[in-house]
């Protein structure tokens, strides 16, 4: 199962994205929910998701800065793919 984090500032936006999709169906795993830039980094660097949909301005870091720390899309030998939008 692919394992998944969300990033917003705003809770109704991270409950919308849990129920806009069966997520289980899709073999992704929500693992966890963050309101700040600061620990979703946290939680990137040690839970190593394979996905991180992050919102593009939070306190703290944005998901653009975090885009930006070396080292932190490093995930084994592969590379993690990224998008920033500005949804």
């Amino acid at each position: 199962m692919i394992r998944m984090i969300l990033a917003d500032d705003e809770p109704v936006i991270t409950r919308g994205i849990r129920r806009l999709l069966d997520w289980k169906t899709l073999g992704i795993e929500i693992i966890g929910e963050y309101g700040d830039g600061r620990s979703a980094l946290e939680a990137i660097v040690r839970e190593r998701p394979e996905i991180a949909l992050l919102d593009i301005s939070m306190p703290g870091l944005s998901g653009g800065d975090i885009k930006g720390v070396p080292g932190h899309g490093q995930r084994g030998s592969g590379h993690i793919h990224q998008r920033v939008s500005g949804l």
